[in-house]
């Protein structure tokens, strides 16, 4: 019985089957014209879908690119930053050496005069003991 089920059922789609390729067979040209114009216009959208990846492809490498690019920049504006970070150190100690130097330039003069003065001092100290003595 199931054999007569499937025998049935076989026979039920290979008459679907037949029919349509029978009509398939009996197209006029103006269904034909139809269809192919239905094939040119997929095959435009398949031309476009093919531009559309290729650009999508293309930019995605250019993408790429671009992010290599940038890494190399930074990169080198690190290595920039840390060579200007280097130079202002040894500026920033430079200005410290000479601060000091002025100091020191500015305080030595100073000791001097003060020294000068107590020389100047002790000379009229003596100068007055001769005088005293003289008299």
């Amino acid at each position: 019985m199931e054999l007569a089920l499937y025998a049935d059922t076989i026979t039920l789609d290979y008459d679907i089957w037949r029919q349509r390729l029978v009509e398939g067979q009996l197209t006029s040209p103006t269904d034909y014209a139809f269809q192919n114009l239905f094939s040119e216009e997929m095959s435009s959208e398949l031309e476009m879908a093919r531009h559309k990846f290729k650009q999508l492809i293309t930019s995605q490498s250019d993408r790429q690119e671009l992010k290599g690019k940038i890494q190399d920049l930074e990169n080198t504006l690190q290595a920039h930053q840390q060579h200007l970070n280097d130079l202002l150190r040894a500026l920033e100690e430079k200005n410290g050496q000479h601060d000091r130097n002025i100091c020191a330039y500015e305080t030595a003069p100073q000791e001097k005069d003060m020294h000068v003065s107590s020389l100047v001092n002790e000379i009229r100290k003596v100068a007055v003991q001769i005088v005293q003595l003289l008299d």
